[in-house]
């Protein structure tokens, strides 16, 4: 679960950090779900991994 839901993220944003820099600009727009914040007891990988995106990408 968290290799397809938080290292994708991950990467991802590691890989534009180079076109971004490239350009002198962007944004990072990353999307979890309400799992992230409140949290699904019989979906922990799930619910923790969002929370993961949520704390990778701060508002």
């Amino acid at each position: 679960m968290h290799c397809t839901n938080l290292d994708g993220v991950f990467l991802g944003c590691k890989h534009a950090i180079k076109s971004m820099r490239a350009a002198g600009r962007g944004a990072f727009i990353n999307v979890a779900s309400r799992s992230g914040v409140v949290g699904i007891p019989a979906a922990a990988a799930y619910a923790s991994s969002k929370a993961a995106v949520c704390n990778l990408t701060p508002n």
